[in-house]
């Protein structure tokens, strides 16, 4: 059924709400799974997947790593949008708009939330870098496989490295896991 516009709600956030709950109950595989679309600063774009943690304040959160390509893109340029899509409903929702990072607080209190092994692979992980070498590949998938942490990166294996030896800048610093987008 198309959604006509004399019918949607004056708060956008009502209408976003309702569809996101009804994409979960409806059995979405992953309905907090959103496309992030970012650009450098000379306007190169790059999408990838980010899990969707929520609206505060009127802003949609995710979490990310400061040192990832994501990181460096909107650190270069915070403009940004974001699509869900939930096929199950037919439904999507496109939002465009500047990022900031979230406090140190609400970035510590979500990373310390984690369990254990999901934080020691993010303090180690060294994001959006591909491994050279089949050997370095080999060798950490294995290790990944472990910790659930994996990804592709033009179209090879790229996982995380160190998983027991934590970067220091990170560790000492979990603000590099948040982002609120407005």
């Amino acid at each position: 059924m198309p959604l006509l516009e004399s019918e949607a709600p004056k708060d956008p956030f009502v209408l976003f709400n309702r569809w996101f709950r009804d994409a979960s109950e409806a059995g979405a595989l992953q309905p907090d799974a959103v496309t992030l679309a970012t650009a450098t600063s000379s306007g190169a774009p790059s999408a990838r997947m980010v899990l969707f943690k929520g609206v505060e304040e009127g802003a949609f959160v995710f979490y990310s790593n400061y040192g990832s390509r994501k990181g460096r893109e909107l650190a270069q340029n915070n403009r940004a949008a974001l699509v869900f899509f939930w096929s199950i409903k037919r439904h999507q929702v496109r939002v465009s708009g500047t990022v900031r990072r979230l406090t140190r607080e609400a970035s510590a209190e979500y990373f310390h939330s984690r369990p254990r092994g999901a934080q020691l692979s993010a303090l180690a992980s060294r994001q959006s870098r591909v491994v050279a070498g089949k050997t370095a590949r080999t060798a950490c998938t294995t290790g990944c496989a472990m910790s659930g942490r994996r990804e592709v990166v033009g179209g090879s294996s790229a996982s995380r490295h160190r998983l027991v030896q934590p970067r220091h800048d990170r560790e000492r610093d979990p603000q590099t896991f948040s982002r609120a987008f407005r």
